[in-house]
């Protein structure tokens, strides 16, 4: 790294320390030397010198906003320097833009674990994953709902359950990585760079839809772009705007949605992604860890342990290839699963005895380095020729571990032993003379059956007639255990990313997640009833209020103790529309919803739905309604058709004349079901093929539910074509194949 200086690389080096790290600025550099010292370039100073700025503290970390610095110290102090002109220091407004670093007192005591810095916004993380932001806020980047600016740290109460572990800011976007490999945005979409399919800010986080399920473990944000890494398959996601060509697609056009990049073949497991403002580099490094492992440790295994000391690196070894970043990390591990299968009795019995007595967090990483490889060998089996022995070993180690496991009173929950990968080879579910695999269709059109079978025949929901909604029956109306088997059955359509519609209200996703229901979901649920309380609310005159001779009870019953005897009035109100409220949606139906949760955290195992908003939870389930037709068209492909072919024109002249509700019909006779997931009709790609009949006309149209996949005969003409498709998409149910 250098400073330019008459068109040449100036070496930028410190007199008496050698630099550890470097951090930049839009016109300032900030050096931290090995000695943890601090010390700062201004670009625009004649001559550039970097002079010190903290000596008497251990810097561990330092970030660069565009005119401002954050540091953070050994022992968790935060300083920070610069320009304070939307509130980016945190200092709240008794400095303007301080030359020499000034203690973040607000975060005082708090045990910090990074720190960052957008263009004038900052963060803090906690080790416990509390998010604090300040600074500028003019489309949202502190995630706090608004969009004023913070002189303050402020806490961002919506990341609370989100187990945040890594920050990454933009210019005036910000990108969150939790726990459980999410990712979130929020703040300026105008160029794509939330991956949310828009260019709308978002001013709370909101997780990124496309990335759910690919377990993120890298975030980098750059001044208008994102990217993100997943480990475990080697990719990078790119998203946002694209004018310099940032996003390693080769094209200039912006990005709504992440999008893989094509790395080179070189670029091996064990990247580090960079974003800079318009810039984006991965770094490769080769590992000490690999050689030592490789060439030494799982050579020793073949040596029988010649004591219990001896068997410890069996407990060493876990730790060591779950950091490992090696194209051979696999065959090592499958190495390693041989041994243990291959020890003798008396030596298989100590190792489980010291996996027995390892602290829950060290067995759960043993667990996960074989189940993860047994995930990887799964999946190449599935979609290649892979030799099944290595799967035997890793599967082998497993089963050793479960047992140890039930033996150790559940040490760790047994969803760490699932393996999602199997459920690709065995189908969900099959209808009777329906063979095949199932890839998604067949176990949507079961859920989508049986919710609509369900409605139909149980009266376990009462519906509102004015919303079309459903509720929970009052008490008495249902036995309960009708209602943990429905919880069950909406749970296991969301673990295997299924819609499930029963339409309810978002109230029955805020009480899933632990939110308080409110009159605007009684608003939503029956509008007339919420309106009326209202109105109580709103009315000025205490008689008025009187003469509606109300008390506090709800249909006959007491929504409080001597409800009966307790008239409302202008004073008390609030609390009756409070009391009226919690009685709809808590206490009336407390015995039924608590079956039906109980249920549903049966049927879906990983809590990670516990991260969603409401509104992310309930899209997920039970689908959405932003039909957006003509991104079937913009998408769909054509096999033994071309686009122009009359065929392909006639079949969507009479799409285009279908009502909406045919539209549905269509879409469930495409993939069983008339909601559409998360991402909507975009993420649809229809393939039409030609099924090459004898005789086209005697045969109607046939989907391929689990490939969205149309055989469309080639019609003689656009009116066999209308009177074929428009009975096929009628009698949907009859027309359907694996």
């Amino acid at each position: 790294m250098g400073e330019k200086l008459e068109g040449k690389p100036k070496a930028l080096t410190l007199k008496k320390e050698r630099i550890r790290s470097l951090t930049c600025g839009a016109s300032h550099i900030v050096l931290v030397s090995e000695r943890s010292t601090v010390f700062q370039l201004n670009c625009d100073e004649t001559p550039s010198i970097p002079r010190p700025c903290i000596k008497d503290r251990q810097v561990i970390q330092v970030a660069c906003g565009d005119h401002h610095t954050i540091a953070l110290s050994k022992e968790g102090e935060v300083f920070t320097w610069g320009s304070n002109s939307n509130g980016q220091l945190g200092l709240d407004h008794v400095v303007s833009s301080p030359l020499t670093p000034r203690h973040v007192t607000l975060l005082s005591g708090m045990p910090l674990s990074q720190i960052s810095a957008g263009g004038d916004q900052s963060f803090a993380l906690s080790s416990s994953g509390a998010v604090f932001g300040w600074g500028k806020n003019n489309t949202g980047q502190l995630g706090l709902g608004d969009m004023e600016d913070r002189y303050c740290p402020t806490p961002v109460d919506s990341l609370n359950l989100k187990r945040t572990v890594s920050i990454s800011c933009g210019e005036e976007h910000t990108a969150i990585l939790n726990k459980g490999g999410l990712v979130f945005t929020f703040g300026s979409g105008r160029y794509g760079q939330l991956g949310h399919n828009s260019n709308r800010n978002e001013l709370r986080p909101r997780l990124v839809a496309e990335l759910w399920g690919s377990r993120v473990t890298q975030l980098a944000c750059g001044r208008h772009h994102t990217l993100a890494y997943v480990s475990f398959s080697n990719t990078i996601y790119s998203f946002g705007r694209g004018e310099q060509r940032q996003l390693g697609n080769g094209q200039t056009s912006n990005q709504n949605v992440p999008l893989p990049v094509q790395l080179s073949p070189e670029v091996d497991r064990g990247v580090t992604i960079i974003a800079g403002g318009n810039q984006s580099f991965v770094m490769t490094s080769p590992g000490q860890i690999g050689s030592v492992v490789q060439n030494r440790l799982i050579p020793s295994l073949r040596l029988l342990p010649a004591n219990v000391e001896a068997l410890r690196v069996y407990l060493i070894l876990p730790e060591l290839l779950r950091v490992l970043q090696t194209p051979q990390r696999e065959l090592l591990i499958v190495d390693f699963a041989d041994s243990i299968v291959k020890l003798r009795p008396l030596h298989l019995e100590i190792l489980e005895g010291l996996w027995f007595r390892l602290p829950d967090t060290f067995f759960k990483t043993v667990v996960k380095v074989f189940h993860s490889v047994s995930t990887w060998y799964l999946h190449q089996i599935r979609t290649e020729y892979t030799d099944h022995w290595a799967l035997v070993k890793t599967v082998q180690v497993l089963e050793k571990l479960y047992k140890v496991n039930h033996r150790a009173g559940r040490k760790i929950d047994d969803s760490n032993f699932y393996i999602s990968e199997v459920k690709r080879f065995i189908p969900l579910v099959k209808f009777e003379e329906e063979d095949g695999i199932d890839e998604g269709g067949v176990s949507q059109e079961f859920f989508s059956v049986i919710a609509k079978k369900l409605s139909l025949e149980l009266r376990v929901f009462q519906l509102f007639e004015e919303s079309r909604l459903v509720w929970f029956t009052p008490e008495g109306h249902c036995e309960h255990d009708t209602f943990y088997l429905l919880g069950i059955l909406c749970g296991m359509a969301l673990y295997n990313f299924c819609v499930v519609n029963f339409h309810f209200p978002l109230a029955l996703f805020k009480k899933l997640l632990g939110f308080t229901a409110t009159l605007e979901d009684l608003e939503e649920l029956s509008p007339t009833e919420a309106r009326s309380l209202q109105k109580v609310l709103d009315e000025d005159d205490e008689d008025v209020v009187e003469d509606l001779y109300l008390d506090f009870t709800v249909k006959g019953q007491e929504i409080m103790p001597g409800g009966k005897e307790k008239p409302v009035t202008k004073s008390n109100r609030q609390q009756y529309v409070d009391a009226y409220v919690d009685f709809v949606f808590n206490k009336s139906v407390s015995g039924q919803f608590e079956k039906f949760f109980k249920g549903f955290s049966k049927g879906c195992p990983n809590e990670k739905w516990r991260m969603f908003l409401p509104e992310e939870l309930m899209a997920l389930l039970t689908g959405n309604v932003d039909y957006e037709w003509g991104e079937l068209k913009k998408n769909a492909k054509y096999v033994g058709y071309r686009a122009t072919d009359p065929n392909i024109q006639n079949f969507w002249t009479v799409f285009d004349e279908l009502s909406e509700e045919q539209k549905k019909h269509f879409l469930s006779f495409m993939t069983g079901c008339d909601r559409l997931p998360v991402g909507g009709l975009s993420k649809m790609r229809m393939t039409i093929v030609d099924p090459n009949k004898d005789n086209p006309d005697r045969y109607y149209p046939v989907a391929s539910t689990c490939f969205y996949m149309l055989c469309l005969p080639n019609y003689s003409s656009i009116n066999v074509l209308r009177e074929k498709f428009m009975h096929a998409i009628t009698f949907y149910e009859a027309f359907g194949e694996l």
